[in-house]
């Protein structure tokens, strides 16, 4: 079966979150060798021997279960510890969203700033390099995301108090 398809997509296969296909890869991969393969100290192992009357090929399953759980509790725990990543990641934008808030109220940014006229200014903050950290360009995207949204919603509030300001002359 293997020699029909390419190793990459056996692994594909093998990977597959489909039960059936992961112990089908697990028979081709371990075929009769498997048992005269293990040691003494792995043949005794309790997670492998259930019982004296178990064929050689339940109990590969059986083991074959138990490594297919092992290899679901380790893609949980990586998925929990990108998870915990993304969320450290996140908290540290935010941190960098709010002190170029604290800059824009003591007037350091405005809409009109560019990031080079600032950027020594903002570096030399804690709350930068974390920032950096996740990229060389992050602190300035966020930057740039930042004042254009300002500019944008100044934009907004302008034209808005434009035409309040023209209504209140007609009256």
């Amino acid at each position: 079966v293997v020699s029909l398809m390419s190793m990459r997509q056996f692994f594909i296969l093998c990977r597959s979150s489909n039960p059936f296909l992961q112990i089908f890869c697990f028979s081709i991969c371990f075929r009769a060798s498997f048992i005269s393969s293990l040691g003494d100290e792995e043949k005794n192992d309790s997670r492998f021997i259930v019982s004296a009357n178990m064929s050689e090929s339940d109990r590969q399953l059986y083991f074959s279960d138990y490594v297919i759980e092992l290899q679901n509790a380790e893609d949980e725990k990586r998925r929990r510890i990108r998870d915990a990543r993304r969320r450290a990641e996140k908290a540290q934008r935010d941190a960098y969203r709010e002190k170029l808030r604290e800059f824009a109220k003591l007037g350091t940014v405005i809409p009109s700033t560019h990031w080079r006229s600032v950027e020594d200014k903002i570096a030399s903050d804690p709350c930068y390099e974390p920032v950096l950290a996740q990229g060389r360009d992050v602190p300035m995207e966020i930057f740039n995301d930042f004042v254009d949204d300002w500019n944008e919603q100044y934009r907004r509030d302008r034209s808005t108090i434009s035409r309040l300001w023209e209504s209140s002359k007609k009256e």
